[in-house]
């Protein structure tokens, strides 16, 4: 039982350190580490995702506050201006 765990097995693909076959090959790109895996990680998923929408959101806010304050006046809205996003047009909105 012990023999079969310090053993290498040609079809687990782990290697003994004294292994021939591993002194031969080390110098073989990707032979140690897959080549995909040798690429650094990138960044990024749904904390990107979050921040961009919340960048694009508060660039909407200040254009919508703009137009209220020059075709409307500063003090004619109460309660402020509501931006969302809306997939069916795939446009921001506001109200």
């Amino acid at each position: 039982y012990k023999e079969r765990y310090t053993q290498s097995s040609p079809t687990c693909g782990l290697l003994r350190p004294s292994s021939k076959l591993l002194g031969a090959n080390k110098n073989i790109p990707g032979f140690l580490i897959p080549l995909k895996r040798s690429s650094p990680r990138v960044l990024g998923g749904l904390h990107v995702i979050r921040s961009r929408l919340k960048e694009e959101q508060e660039a909407e806010l200040q254009k919508a506050q703009r137009w209220i304050d020059v075709h409307l006046g500063s003090e004619s809205l109460y309660g402020g201006i509501q931006v969302y996003y809306d997939p069916f047009c795939a446009c921001w909105r506001w109200w």
